[in-house]
């Protein structure tokens, strides 16, 4: 199954600064999409999601070619501002019949997959928080959110840490494969709050996952998806959802015949709607 990929960002209308990176390239051994955006407010966002992303993509880079996985050496597992804990990771397994945390689902290299994964997130931790150490004038509370989706083998990996989020539209339906690590989705996921409610509420930016010196833990959130032909994978900033409804994502994402229209109107879409961040997304569009 081949992979088309393209990604751009955009300052937005409010945004003195670009705080948001991201990346997207495919080859024959599959696809890769990253984004990490800058925790606004936070002195030094854009040096943060800017050496996430840069160390992100070097093991990925590195093991798309070489199908080598960088090891995390254990003076790089006492991880900067996290108390020594170890990372943790998550796993969620989507299918057509129900969503699964069984192990007995054949997911190619999953354990390949979830090691790299580790190796990705501890390394760009241990990047955030060592500019935030060595720069505390420009990054001293440094911090980024990072989403990252590897397309291999009829499969479709994405790992996150934030509110960056992964969209998959299939078939005319378009549904998030993330949760947001955010004080708005834990009322959503109490109850309290609907999504619409959620979208403008004060604890939406609140973060209580994400890289950098004062982020509480490294627990990451990956998810599995069987991959199909015509399947699109966004991967965006909440300068995009939060500007752009689900239903104009959809048509922008349908009416475009290439990935880099839709994404450049989806851009436009997010400044016509306020653009109150900086914008940025990562596409994927799967064929045969």
């Amino acid at each position: 199954m081949k992979a088309f990929v393209t990604h751009q960002k955009d300052l937005g209308l409010v945004r003195e600064r670009q705080e948001d990176q991201c990346i997207s390239y495919s080859g024959p051994n599959g696809a890769i999409l990253i984004v990490s955006d800058g925790m606004g407010g936070h002195a030094g966002g854009n040096l943060a999601s800017d050496a996430a992303v840069t160390q992100a993509n070097q093991i990925l880079a590195r093991w798309m070619n070489t199908g080598q996985i960088d090891k995390v050496s254990s003076d790089k597992l006492k991880v900067i501002g996290l108390n020594e804990a170890p990372p943790t990771v998550q796993e969620w397994i989507h299918t057509e019949e129900a969503e699964t945390q069984t192990p007995e689902v054949n997911i190619p290299k999953r354990d390949e997959i979830r090691q790299l994964i580790e190796a990705i997130f501890i390394q760009a931790q241990n990047a955030v928080t060592e500019l935030a150490v060595q720069n505390p004038q420009e990054a001293g509370n440094a911090g980024c959110t990072l989403t990252v989706a590897i397309l291999r083998e009829g499969w479709i990996h994405v790992a996150h840490i934030g509110d960056s989020r992964a969209y998959l539209l299939r078939k005319g339906t378009l549904e998030p494969l993330t949760v947001d690590h955010s004080g708005a989705m834990l009322l959503v996921t109490a109850g309290i709050l609907t999504p619409e409610e959620a979208r403008n509420h004060p604890e939406s930016h609140r973060l209580y996952r994400f890289l950098g010196i004062n982020a509480p833990e490294l627990a990451i959130d990956l998810y599995h998806e069987p991959a199909q032909a015509n399947d699109i994978l966004m991967l965006c900033s909440d300068g995009l959802w939060g500007m752009v409804e689900d239903e104009q994502m959809v048509a922008l994402l349908t009416q475009h015949s290439g990935l880099e229209q839709a994404s450049a109107a989806l851009i436009r879409a997010a400044n016509a709607n306020g653009g109150d961040d900086n914008i940025s997304l990562s596409l994927a569009q799967l064929s045969t």
